[in-house]
């Protein structure tokens, strides 16, 4: 997000003509700062930061999520999980958090069930908001 966010804001700067010590002097940065944002460079720019040089460039600031990598689980998902390996056969065999296998998919199975022929994928859920989005 900052590497094209950073780019639009040098584009939006240099076509109202302004300096980057104009725009820092605004938003309360140094010069160097702004200019390292609009590179990608700044190691730890902040959304305020972002948010206050668009307002500076008449711009609007969207921020967007995407799913990466495996969540956190909370106890009483964790509680169930092993709930139903108590009640599965000692001759089945429990993986956790296996990816779907589908490229670009960022989804996992909670547990994947080996040993009774096809492995079986299982998702537990202990707060069903919204079935549609599982």
């Amino acid at each position: 997000m900052i590497i094209s966010s950073g780019a639009e804001l040098r584009v939006a700067r240099v076509s109202l003509g302004l300096s980057l010590e104009h725009v820092g002097r605004a938003v309360g940065m140094s010069h160097s700062q702004v200019g390292r944002i609009e590179r990608a460079r700044h190691p730890a720019v902040s959304v305020m930061q972002l948010a206050r040089i668009c307002s500076v460039l008449g711009l609007d600031l969207s921020v967007r999520t995407y799913p990466n990598g495996s969540p956190l689980r909370d106890k009483a998902h964790l509680a169930l999980l092993e709930r139903f390996r108590e009640r599965l056969s000692a001759k089945l065999s429990v993986r956790n958090e296996v990816p779907l296998l589908i490229p670009g998919d960022q989804r996992a199975w909670d547990l994947l069930i080996l040993g009774a022929g096809d492995p079986i994928g299982v998702e537990a859920e202990t707060r069903l908001a919204d079935i549609q989005a599982l």
